[in-house]
């Protein structure tokens, strides 16, 4: 079985997996690179390549058939699908030519299920609804309060980002958080608000 993880910030589909993880030790992972990728990017490769979502995309395809290729555990679990990177770069060309083709979008996830190889997929949606927690802990991090500037803004993307999910994935179940303590707890882990901050 493979499990992607999907979720308009990565608060907690990584605690998801590592909660998971604590209980069982054979299930591969496939963890999503976007912040090593943001570092090198803006780092040493500042200005030398084209900033575009669609990288992570190819950075995820990839790690997702490496891992298949490589693993011998017949369950894993992926931090983020295919569908996650195109939602930013579909904006993007949507506020250019609002009737752009979402016909890659498909092709992606197409090539996603066809890397897994028939496997069982199985995917889930984090939905964060505890507004406290979106407005104390998500947006207090730089880089997410560059792309939400406050609690509105977030909850309308995520509404959008939810619909974006439903319409080019097959969602086989959604979570929702309505008290990020209670759900952390839930998994087994402490609540530590200053963990989830950085």
């Amino acid at each position: 079985m493979i499990k992607i993880f999907y979720g308009l910030s990565g608060t907690f589909k990584g605690t998801t997996i590592k909660s998971i993880l604590s209980n069982n030790q054979d299930i591969a992972v496939v963890w999503s690179m976007i912040k090593t990728w943001k570092r090198l990017e803006t780092g040493i490769y500042s200005g030398l390549i084209e900033r575009n979502d669609l990288n992570y995309a190819l950075l995820h395809l990839c790690n997702l058939e490496h891992t298949l290729k490589t693993t011998d555990k017949k369950d894993i679990l992926v931090e983020r699908g295919v569908s996650d990177m195109s939602y930013y770069r579909l904006q993007a060309y949507r506020n250019i030519d609002p009737d752009a083709s979402d016909k890659w979008i498909r092709e992606a996830i197409e090539e996603e299920l066809r890397i897994c190889q028939g496997q069982a997929v199985h995917k889930i949606l984090l939905v964060q609804n505890d507004r406290e927690f979106i407005e104390n802990v998500v947006l207090s991090e730089k880089t997410r309060r560059e792309v939400f500037p406050d609690l509105d803004t977030y909850l309308k993307c995520q509404d959008q980002y939810v619909k974006f999910c439903e319409k080019y994935n097959d969602i086989s179940e959604v979570i929702t958080i309505n008290n990020a303590k209670s759900y952390l707890e839930s998994l087994g882990i402490e609540y530590n608000e200053e963990l989830y901050k950085s």
